[in-house]
């Protein structure tokens, strides 16, 4: 016979001791007076084995008139009297309260990890539902380091997560080594062009009368960018009957700001730019298929001299940008031979070929204020916005765990569409490069809540491996310039 007074039911015992549903505490004495006299009856068993079934039938006769359940299952400070479970040589153990509520204890009853809400009475409840587990990820341990971008790469979990619930982003250390200008990005480029424009065949004649180069200039050569090292074209190239003379600018890669706010330590935007302008590539743009050719001389080439053809500024009072000739005669773009005035096309591609097609807010003229493609000036051209070369001003992390019984916890909305559904949180970049200036560290940012960086599963998971991206708010993968970065993952699983 089994003594173990839990391995039964209540009905189980209310059969033992003849019960019916509505007996009473005369009933369950009657019914333990009938089993004592039986047992007193059998000569099989010895002095001890009578002894542990007289003890069994007192902890049923005890569990049969405990009439509130609720009580029990509330804590060891309110049952009334403690279990008893068997032992040898006469000596009894009180069964642990833990272990008695732990037999019981149902998936949707317990305490959650992280919560106030403990039954009262327990130190410990062996009927917890759910434990968290942490976990660093660093892109520095990555498989094929070098072969992989840091804010694009697969990580295998060393330690396999079942039984998950949900996840959480703890913490992130992500360095500010982004670019606000980068021409992989293609945000770093725009023409200066002549106002006046040939409408004859492209000869090179016509090619040495650009005006970077010298009178003096021998020889011009068209060159094919797209090749490293450049290759050089045929004027037979260029077929178009629409052509200017035309200037691609190029930012350096790096992040900028006006002298006069120098809170992330950047570099000097105005500064930069009338270098970029005094070093810009002579060529021609041709109007009708919106190709830039560069140019080459065997004489030496002229940039655009900021103190005399076009200089470029930021108004401090209105924060906008202008592009201006200065109040000298000798400006190319006052040049009667090459027009009254000049042109500028901000969206165009790293190689100064038109790109209508492409997203014009990815363009460096969105960041210097200009909301247009094109512009046509005589003397002066203002950005119709303010000048902000902040590039990201957020990113998302995307973090695709391979599940699909998840909903969107985070939605990055465009105007007719959504962005990766796998994005768990928003990190915000413009006030932290601020606050941890340019090429440093930045811990725990966009963090605010626990809305945006949780994620809840429909049922219970097993994740082996992520899949980790740092997104731009245009969805694209932003670099970090071949920098690392980590995180603490929180796993909230069931408890085994």
């Amino acid at each position: 016979m089994i003594l173990d007074i839990h391995a039964y039911s209540k009905q189980e015992l209310m059969k033992l001791f003849s019960l019916t549903t509505e007996y009473t505490h005369t009933d369950v004495e009657r019914g333990k007076n009938k089993l004592n006299v039986q047992l007193i009856q059998l000569s099989v068993l010895n002095e001890q084995e009578t002894l542990d079934v007289q003890l069994f039938i007192d902890n049923a006769c005890a569990k049969l008139m405990e009439k509130d359940i609720s009580i029990e299952s509330m804590g060891t400070w309110r049952q009334p009297e403690n279990v008893l479970l068997s032992g040898s040589n006469h000596h009894y153990v009180i069964a642990n309260s833990n272990s008695i509520v732990g037999q019981d204890a149902k998936i949707s009853e317990g305490r959650l990890t992280g919560s106030n809400d403990v039954p009262p009475g327990w130190l410990n409840p062996i009927n917890v539902k759910t434990v968290l587990t942490g976990m660093n990820i660093d892109s520095r341990f990555r498989d094929d380091y070098f072969t992989t971008s840091s804010s694009n790469f697969q990580f295998e979990l060393p330690n396999i997560q079942r039984k998950v619930t949900s996840l959480r982003i703890a913490s992130l250390d992500i360095p500010m080594t982004h670019y606000a200008v980068s021409n992989a990005r293609g945000d770093s480029t725009f023409l200066i062009c002549t106002e006046q424009v040939n409408t004859s065949t492209v000869t090179k004649e016509f090619l040495k009368l650009h005006p970077a180069f010298l009178s003096t200039a021998l020889e011009v050569e068209i060159l094919d960018l797209t090749s490293k090292p450049y290759r050089t074209l045929s004027v037979d190239t260029i077929k178009t009957d629409r052509s200017v003379y035309a200037w691609l600018c190029i930012l350096p890669d790096g992040n900028y700001e006006m002298f006069w706010q120098s809170k992330s330590h950047a570099a000097d935007l105005e500064q930069a730019m009338n270098e970029a302008l005094e070093s810009s590539i002579p060529g021609v743009l041709d109007l009708k298929n919106g190709t830039f050719y560069a140019l080459t001389s065997s004489s030496t080439q002229l940039g655009l001299d900021p103190m005399v053809d076009i200089v470029y500024s930021v108004d401090h009072a209105s924060g906008k940008s202008t592009f201006k000739i200065p109040s000298l005669s000798t400006s190319v773009f006052t040049n009667t031979l090459y027009g009254s005035g000049f042109r500028l096309y901000f969206q165009v591609d790293s190689l100064g070929s038109f790109a209508l097609t492409s997203n014009i807010q990815g363009r460096l003229g969105w960041q210097l204020g200009f909301r247009s493609h094109a512009y046509t000036f005589t003397d002066t051209c203002t950005s119709e916005g303010i000048t902000m070369v902040i590039g990201p001003r957020y990113m998302f992390l995307s973090l695709d765990d391979g599940q699909k019984n998840t909903g969107s916890n985070f939605i990055a909305a465009f105007s007719q569409s959504t962005l990766d559904d796998n994005i768990i949180t928003r990190i915000n970049l413009a006030a932290e490069m601020d606050n941890s200036t340019v090429y440093k560290p930045c811990r725990d940012i966009g963090l605010s809540t626990v809305l945006n960086r949780t994620r809840e599963y429909f049922g219970p998971v097993t994740i082996s491996k992520l899949k980790l991206k740092l997104l731009d708010e245009y969805g694209s993968v932003i670099s970090l310039n071949h920098m690392d970065w980590s995180m603490t993952l929180v796993f909230d699983k069931l408890y085994d």
